[in-house]
């Protein structure tokens, strides 16, 4: 009978009673009980063989035997037999010695008690479960033998009968000698790793099929799926052999050709739920801020158009009081007269339309075309796949916005209409260009390329195929549209600045104004000049007049010119100079006859303190036929009216942007003032009032 177990157990039992066996072999290998008791009784085989291997007990028993003077006469018999096959304690003593010089281990005694008895039973050993700390995943774990340890062996008994029969009367024990099966040996149990685990801190270590770390070389590199688990590449390259494959750990479909080999040293898996979390978190705060952002930029513009509005319905209301307080006297009351008896009435501008030209801002000037009814803003292009600047197409006989067209690549400084060929625009740019535009058609005409960035232009009203531009050098360039190649001349003007402003004087007099010498009125910033155009030759008269100069506009009909001025140290207000143009003759040191241009101020009128934007003023006709002045007032975001023929001011019409250009309009036999901002162009009219 042989029997070998590697147990690990709290307390050990071991009850061997009444056996007959030829062989007695109990092996006890790797024990880490910490109570060992082996108890013979009765045995009655002709060798006994016990081998301690290992043993790492805390203590053992003494346990006590019966007829221990025949178990002593039999254990020295087998003992000193030459030929026999019995080890005893001699023998345990010597493997315990072998085991010592491995491990060193601690001091531990065992004893037992051999007594003999019938040669018919032999020990069954119950099965102990493998080492789980040791053991490969592969095999399989036996049941819980710790009810089989509580109590004696269980013995299988081949004759009990017949064996009782045999037993003789044992007396009773005289004494309890012990007899060891060896000297005291000191064993230290050899306590095994325990295996890694897929929840131990080294997941990023092992491969999950064997538990063995991998390597950055050799049969068991690092490797991964296509879902990204990692692997030994031995053991997974094993695992997707064949059809159907998965992955081990989350079942998904795998295939020999889905290993990728990784190379890393080592592999560590950061904790970045927090961060991960604070990065949510973020992206959820800058979304709800551009979410508010918007719906605060939403309500500012609605809040806006509502003021706008409701300015407009104010204007409304007080015409409808104006009309029905005229119907009234209209209807039988009598008002009261001065002079001739006419009664008093007054013109006053009100508001009618507002459009949203640019949302974004960008527009600077516009021009109207009496003869297409249409009115032309320059604006950025709106479409950020196609950048530059153009102009929006107004229609005035049903007050609706056209298409936008586009012209320039950099922002466009000034309009004009050909006043012969009605539908031929020139226009003029920060990019250099001179363009000649058919609007009917929105085709380009003729394109020019100047030194410098163009400021200002007009057209020659006594020759239409003629125009002049102003360029930052302060020169002024004569074109002619029969001439392609370039420009027709150059007319270099004295100051400083570019030409910010002109127009053009016509020869063609009439019964209010005898004035019949064509030229340019040219400003520069801090210069203001009569251009006096004579065939092929020019000669420049500098006008009386101190800027810094923001604009100049001519009425045609008295040649009277209106000079915008910005506010400077010298003069802290905003001056706008209504002029009229006079030649002077006179003789000259030789005796001959000589003449010169001037301007003499009929009015100054003066409006805000404040003015950063280089804005445009113009002179219009009120529906009496009164010319009024009309500039923008920075300071007070508003519009100021002034009649020319007194030089008082008329009327203020306030607004909540600030006025770049100013342009009288017609539609049918409505006469508008149009105002233009940088994103809106406003229109008001002319209505009766007392």
């Amino acid at each position: 009978m042989a029997r070998q177990a590697p147990w690990t157990h709290n307390n050990m039992n071991i009850d061997v009673i009444d056996i007959a066996s030829d062989n007695v072999n109990i092996d006890l290998v790797d024990i880490g009980s910490d109570n060992v008791n082996i108890d013979l009784v009765d045995i009655g085989s002709d060798n006994v063989n016990i081998d301690l291997v290992d043993i790492g007990s805390d203590s053992t028993d003494e346990v006590e035997s019966e007829d221990v003077e025949s178990i002593a006469t039999d254990l020295s018999t087998d003992l000193n037999n030459e030929g026999g096959n019995s080890n005893s304690g001699g023998d345990v003593g010597e493997r315990q010695r072998e085991q010592n010089e491995e491990s060193p281990s601690e001091e531990q005694s065992m004893s037992f008690e051999l007594i003999r008895t019938p040669p018919d039973l032999r020990i069954e050993m119950p099965e102990e479960p493998p080492d789980i700390s040791s053991a490969h995943p592969s095999q399989s774990t036996a049941p819980s033998l710790e009810p089989q340890l509580a109590g004696p062996a269980q013995v299988q008994e081949t004759n009990v009968a017949s064996a009782e029969a045999r037993q003789p009367q044992e007396p009773p024990p005289a004494s309890e000698p012990n007899i060891q099966a060896g000297p005291s040996h000191q064993v230290t149990p050899e306590k095994a790793k325990p295996a890694p685990s897929p929840q131990s801190d080294e997941d990023g270590q092992i491969c999950p099929i064997c538990f063995e770390p991998w390597s950055n070389s050799g049969d068991h590199h690092l490797s991964s799926l296509k879902c990204g688990h990692l692997f030994g590449y031995s053991c997974i390259d094993r695992w997707v052999k064949g059809k159907g494959a998965r992955c081990p750990q989350c079942n998904g479909k795998a295939m020999k050709k889905d290993i990728r080999v990784l190379y890393a040293n080592a592999l560590t898996a950061l904790d970045t739920s927090e961060r991960d979390r604070v990065m949510k978190d973020l992206q959820a705060e800058r979304k709800l801020r551009k979410k508010l952002e918007f719906e605060h930029t939403k309500t500012k513009l609605s809040f806006n158009l509502q003021m706008q509005e409701l300015t407009k319905l104010h204007e409304e209301l007080r015409l409808l009081k104006n009309t029905t307080a005229l119907n009234s006297c209209s209807m039988g009351v009598t008002l009261s007269q001065s002079g001739g008896g006419n009664s008093q009435r007054e013109m006053r501008l009100v508001m009618h339309s507002i459009f949203e030209i640019s949302k974004d801002g960008g527009c600077r000037v516009m021009v109207f075309n009496d003869w297409l009814k249409m009115l032309l803003l320059s604006m950025p292009s709106q479409v950020a796949m196609f950048p530059g600047y153009g102009v929006k197409k107004l229609n005035m006989t049903d007050m609706k916005t056209d298409r936008f067209v586009p012209l320039h690549q950099k922002q466009i400084r000034d309009l004009a209409f050909n006043p012969a060929k009605n539908d031929l625009l020139l226009s003029v740019g920060m990019d250099k260009k001179v363009k000649l535009t058919n609007m009917s058609s929105n085709a380009l005409v003729v394109s020019y390329t100047a030194e410098s960035p163009l400021w200002c232009c007009c057209w020659n009203t006594d020759d239409a195929n003629q125009f002049y531009v102003g360029t930052a050098r302060g020169r002024v360039v004569q074109y002619d549209t029969r001439n392609t190649a370039g420009p027709h001349r150059t007319i270099t003007v004295v100051g400083l600045g570019p030409v910010v402003s002109m127009c053009y004087v016509s020869s063609k007099s009439n019964a209010n104004c005898n004035f019949n010498t064509p030229g340019l009125i040219v400003a520069r910033l801090q210069s203001c000049y009569f251009v006096e155009l004579k065939d092929d030759t020019t000669r420049d008269h500098q006008l009386p007049l101190e800027g810094p100069f923001t604009s100049v506009s001519l009425e045609e009909k008295t040649k009277h010119i209106l000079v915008s001025c910005r506010p400077c140290q010298k003069y802290p207000h905003a001056r706008h100079l209504f002029c009229a143009l006079e030649k002077v003759n006179s003789i000259n040191d030789d005796g001959f006859m000589s003449h010169s241009f001037t301007a003499n101020i009929v009015f100054e009128l003066r409006g805000g303190t404040t003015q950063r934007v280089l804005s445009r003023s113009c002179i219009i006709s009120s529906p009496d036929g009164d010319n009024i002045a009309c500039a923008g007032d920075e300071s007070t975001q508003s519009t100021c009216l002034w009649d020319l023929s007194s030089g008082k001011p008329v009327q203020q019409l306030k607004g909540m942007d600030t006025v770049i250009d100013i342009l009288p309009v017609k539609s049918h036999e409505n006469v508008y003032l149009s105002l233009l901002t940088e994103k809106t162009v406003k229109f008001y009219m002319w209505a009766d009032q007392l």
